[in-house]
């Protein structure tokens, strides 16, 4: 052992200010101290685990430099070997997974009754995927939002193929065409037609998975992916139930579908797909509610999924995101090691990584490892996100970029306009922010949308138009407190005084006795501001400051708070730590801050920033 050298690939790190992963190694003597990988911090990210691990033997030759890695080196060790050096080989990398977009299954005919069919053929072409060794499908939330022919949708969300479906239906007979098109230039690789029975939708699905393999006889199955061990009945149940939720997700219907979807496994307990939906049902419910056995539930679900199936990254994805989402940290770093040894070389696990990071706090390095996912495989989701995070960071010329690009690439994206709608009302342009909004009304008038567009007039100094606005957000959502204030404030402008107080006073009535989060505190602030209730509101923003200090936006209500109250220089305080968190300098153009514009020191910092 005296004669050899121990090599150890720690996997590849982000580090701060490369644009591309580099893999870190380390080399010591057999039989010493083991070898561990370093731990993140902010100039270093792991972002892939080890390949290999090799012994190599001592030779005799010039110095050699390992490409593509740093060699973290035990001093003690190469000083007595002179030099002697090592030539590890290099550990292959895997291939990156080919990114797969499922569209929609074509209806041919007018068969009304086949849409469930349809629908069948979708789903189980989407879940069929997650079975090959080194193919990724994409959500198809993602491919739903982009129309057009498939060279487009494959370059908008970033797909190396697209996999087209038919269905055309004659009586009970249903003859279904794949196609498996190149998104490059849109030609066809490979077909295969097979036909079910209209009414057997299992059958349908099995078949549709066989169909796939032809699709791509390239490609190996993974180990422990998991058949459909399902009784016909209850599969026809579980894609009636999942197709009805996909179409409208609603809190209020989650206990009747976690009833159903029990009694489903109860007589199907192998089927590992109906595991993974409940538990997405019961998160979503914990979302909404904060019931923790709802948590409990969907993880207890998640583990006896995988336990049917562990070679399915998929599960892993879903595990994943409800522990980040959950807050268990430290659960979602070993269920990432654990996705990234199942689908190495897979780009999501950047995604993945940089969500983990910013519910870290780590917010710059989630920003950089968002870029680098960004440039290794672009798409618009991915656009989206990065712009998102840029734009919580105050990176407002590249989260505008981003946005500028997405919408470039897909002009008809909602979620892209929104974001850059609200890029322009908190730190740009009110009346482009208008424009916008209004736009995206029309297409889709949520109440969220229209309050927005309700700041937006009232930022412009337009308070019927304002007003206008909030009535219609608060008689698409009459309880929401924002929405109830957001009206009070705009009938304040407007001089209408008794209403904005039956108004404000309604605000405080919506918004909990003892609000948890931040901005729920703030609400509450300002809707005892403008009632009188002077001490209880600079309570509740002080307190609102205290779990939100970073937060541009609650400071800048915390001005407001203190301008309406009459401290003045507590109203000078939070507009100066606004505006050095990035905050609009239009905002305080609000008749709030009338009072205080005779003061230097609030003259200066407007003018100024």
């Amino acid at each position: 052992a005296a004669n050899g050298l121990e090599w150890l690939s720690h996997g590849h790190y982000q580090l701060k200010g490369m644009d591309e992963p580099t893999e870190v190694c380390e080399v010591g003597a057999l039989g010493t101290a083991p070898l561990t990988p370093p731990a993140d911090t902010e100039k270093a990210v792991r972002v892939a685990g080890p390949d290999s691990t090799s012994t190599f033997e001592v030779v005799k030759q010039r110095p050699t430099l390992l490409l593509a890695a740093l060699i973290l080196v035990v001093v003690g060790v190469l000083a007595g070997l002179g030099a002697m050096t090592v030539r590890p080989r290099e550990p292959a990398s895997p291939p990156p997974a080919s990114a797969v977009a499922v569209l929609a299954t074509e209806i041919r005919g007018e068969d009304d009754d086949v849409e469930l069919l349809a629908y069948t053929i979708r789903d189980a072409l989407t879940r069929a995927l997650t079975a090959f060794e080194g193919l990724a499908a994409k959500s198809t939330s993602e491919v739903d939002a982009v129309t057009g022919p498939p060279t487009l949708v494959a370059q908008a969300v970033g797909a190396d193929d697209i996999v087209e479906s038919a269905v055309t239906c004659r009586g009970r007979d249903c003859y279904i065409d794949l196609r498996r098109v190149r998104g490059s230039d849109g030609n066809v690789e490979r077909s295969h037609s097979l036909n079910v029975p209209a009414d057997e939708l299992l059958t349908a699905a099995k078949a549709t998975g066989v169909g796939l393999r032809q699709l791509y006889p390239e490609k190996s199955l993974r180990p422990g992916h998991g058949e459909l061990e399902v009784e016909p009945e209850d599969y026809a149940a579980f894609v009636e139930i999942k197709r009805s939720f996909d179409d409208r997700p609603a809190t209020s219907s989650v206990p009747h579908l976690l009833v159903r979807l029990d009694a489903l496994r109860q007589h199907s307990p192998r089927f590992a797909e109906a595991y993974r939906f409940e538990a997405g049902i019961a998160f979503f419910g914990y979302r909404e509610t904060k019931d923790e056995n709802l948590l409990a539930r969907a993880l207890d679900l998640i583990g006896d999924a995988q336990a049917l199936a562990p070679g399915d990254p998929g599960l892993l994805a879903t595990r994943l995101y409800i522990e980040i989402h959950s807050g268990r940290l430290d659960d979602a770093e070993q269920t990432l090691t654990a996705l990234e040894t199942l689908v190495p070389g897979d780009v999501r696990i950047l995604d993945y990584r940089a969500q983990l990071l910013e519910q870290r706090g780590l917010k710059a390095e989630s920003l950089e490892l968002a870029s680098a996912a960004l440039k290794r495989r672009p798409s618009w989701r991915r656009l989206y996100y990065h712009a998102l995070l840029a734009f919580r960071q105050g990176e407002l010329g590249a989260a505008r970029e981003s946005l500028e690009r997405l919408l470039k690439l897909q002009p008809d994206n909602i979620l892209g306009a929104s974001l850059l709608a609200n890029l322009e009302l908190v730190n740009g342009d009110p009346k482009h922010a208008a424009e916008l909004l209004s736009d995206l009304v029309a297409r889709d008038p949520t109440a969220a949308r229209l309050s927005e567009l309700g700041l937006a007039h009232m930022l412009q100094g337009d308070y019927h138009a304002s007003a206008t606005a909030f009535e219609r957000a608060v008689e698409g959502a009459p309880n929401d407190p924002a929405n109830v204030l957001n009206l009070a404030d705009a009938r304040w402008l407007q001089g209408r005084i008794g209403e904005a107080e039956a108004l404000y006073r309604r605000a405080a009535e919506l918004t909990p006795t003892e609000p948890a989060d931040a901005r729920s505190l703030m609400r509450l602030a300002q809707a005892q501001a403008h009632l009188g209730k002077h001490r209880e509101a600079v309570a509740a923003a002080q307190l609102a400051l205290r779990k939100a200090p970073e937060n541009s936006w609650i400071a800048f209500e915390a001005a407001l708070v203190y301008a309406v109250v009459g401290d003045h220089t507590g109203a000078v305080v939070n507009a100066e730590r606004a505006i050095e968190l990035g905050f609009n300098l239009r905002w305080f153009s609000l008749p709030w801050f009338d009072a205080l514009r005779i003061r230097r020191d609030f003259a200066e910092l407007v003018a100024t920033g």
